[in-house]
């Protein structure tokens, strides 16, 4: 053969093998696949029995009284089951603006109050809406636009979650509107927006907070 097929040769002498697929990733394209396909319409995550029991009984805090009834006014089911309780209907995140429920929104200080921080290069922001003043628990709205990941952080308390409007990838758990979204104290994550506008969480942090890994533990 000639000198010229030699580069040919070596190349296919030297070719990798195809990548193996990720351990568990067939499993979650299936399953995005079927949610594209309009599979699983509605919250697929809700609430502990244990919560709605606060939430009857009168004893849940402000934040998680709103967390409950954002969710409420996605989830039929829950509706069903939890007749005569205040639910938020979703809305549509105007532009920038957070889709918050009016019902919401009349239960917390002016928007014009809320501090935002921005998660420098990365495009996510929250604000703080609330803070209970005797436990330290506190009512987070955050943003997370597509395609990035909010900072990855550890939880120094419970973390509780409703998803508002668009889907996040947390490792191989999906959520999507509505969803009710628990992280235990000392979990750690940097969940990833995957919906085409971004996503908004609105998120009850438990005593203690968050705290950031990394350089952002010092900047955060």
């Amino acid at each position: 053969r000639s000198l010229r097929e030699v580069p040919l040769l070596a190349r296919e002498a030297f070719k990798e093998p195809a990548a193996e697929p990720a351990p568990g990733s067939t499993a979650l394209d299936a399953v995005l696949g079927r949610i594209k396909a309009g599979e699983g319409r509605g919250p697929r995550l809700h609430p502990d029995p244990a919560l709605w029991t606060e939430f009857e009984e009168g004893r849940a805090d402000l934040a998680m009284k709103l967390l409950l009834e954002a969710h409420l006014g996605a989830c039929p089911a829950c509706r069903a089951a939890h007749p005569g309780h205040a639910s938020a209907a979703p809305v549509t995140g105007d532009g920038d603006g957070p889709p918050l429920p009016g019902g919401i929104l009349a239960q917390l200080p002016d928007p014009g109050t809320w501090t935002w921080y921005r998660h420098l290069l990365k495009g996510s922001r929250s604000a703080k809406l609330w803070e209970d003043a005797a436990t330290g628990a506190g009512l987070w709205l955050t943003f997370v636009p597509t395609g990035r990941r909010f900072p990855a952080h550890s939880h120094m308390g419970q973390e509780t979650a409703v998803m508002l409007q668009g889907w996040v990838q947390d490792g191989l758990d999906i959520a999507g509107p509505g969803d009710f979204v628990e992280n235990g104290t000392g979990s750690h994550h940097a969940p990833e927006a995957t919906g085409p506008d971004g996503c908004w969480i609105l998120a009850r942090l438990g005593p203690g907070g968050s705290r950031f890994s990394g350089w952002r533990r010092i900047f955060g």
